[in-house]
């Protein structure tokens, strides 16, 4: 994905290409303005634009081919999926209201129903047997580019009712092998990265500085835990027997273990009680393992 710039280093206007579900050329939308690209790296990519139906009195071209399913090109980005179109008219003037998505969208119109067993997320020797070789079968017009070779071993288990392909593999595969799903919009083609492999170090750096103009930061308050119970899909299912504590519930008082939370003794017993369960842990994995 490649961004233009003009004279003044400036990010220019992207052009926007209408094309028709067989990737015909239908014509270029010249006349757009409002125009807003969103791009993302694990998410859909967004297009948004406004098209007038007259310019100086005189038809558009082109406006009344733009429609819902449409595909829109931009060039260097890539292909994208017109999914709203809205008129707004105040009676004097009409225009096309367009919102479009980038165009892995397309992978939210399959479902899998019933999908369930054990798989391997990639192999080279016979790919069509591997999940990911199931799940590109399902668009013969997307293919696999590259798929990072520590993935290629990993196995996991799904049961999956009903859930549209584009969901499973942003939820339950990133989520199940620990790795992201890329996709390149101009060549159709999708890429997966072991997490650690996902990014790389740049001399690029953004500050007040340069680029950045403001800056807000949200605690997160709901996410601090400081005892978890751990319980499986059923109430049979716990980690009481593995879990030195002898309970079902883990412990991680590290954010509020400081004199502006807590009394000095009680930090001191916390302290105690946590040096006494690393010292005795390896013991009881030990007899743990004799007893099994």
């Amino acid at each position: 994905m490649n961004f233009l710039f003009d004279i003044y280093n400036r990010v220019e206007q992207p052009s926007i290409i209408l094309y028709k579900n067989n990737f015909e050329k239908d014509g270029v939308l010249g006349l757009a303005y409002d125009k807003k690209l969103t791009i993302r790296l694990t998410d859909l990519s967004e297009l948004s634009f406004t098209y007038p139906q007259k310019f100086d009195d005189v038809n558009t071209p082109y406006y009344d081919n733009i429609k819902t399913k449409k595909i829109i090109y931009i060039p260097e980005i890539g292909y994208f999926k017109l999914e709203k179109v809205k008129i707004n008219s105040d009676g004097i003037k009409e225009v096309k209201e367009c919102v479009a998505y980038s165009i892995q969208c397309e992978l939210k119109q399959k479902q899998l129903i019933n999908f369930s067993g054990t798989y391997k997320l990639y192999d080279t020797i016979e790919p069509k047997k591997s999940l990911m070789g199931i799940l590109i079968n399902y668009f013969p017009s997307w293919s696999i580019d590259v798929v990072d070779s520590s993935l290629w071993s990993i196995y996991r288990t799904f049961d999956i009712t009903q859930k549209d392909i584009y969901s499973f593999l942003m939820d339950e595969v990133m989520t199940s092998y620990n790795c992201v799903v890329l996709f390149d919009i101009q060549t159709r083609k999708i890429s997966v990265k072991a997490m650690e492999n996902i990014s790389k170090e740049t001399d690029i750096y953004i500050s007040f500085d340069n680029l950045m103009k403001s800056a807000e930061i949200d605690e997160l308050s709901d996410e601090i835990v400081t005892a978890l119970r751990v319980k499986g899909g059923s109430d049979e299912m716990d980690i009481i027997a593995v879990n030195p504590n002898g309970s079902d519930s883990i412990y991680n008082f590290s954010y509020y273990k400081t004199s502006e939370w807590m009394s000095q003794s009680l930090i001191n017993a916390l302290n105690t009680y946590e040096s006494k369960y690393n010292s005795l842990k390896s013991t009881y994995l030990t007899k743990l393992t004799t007893l099994k």
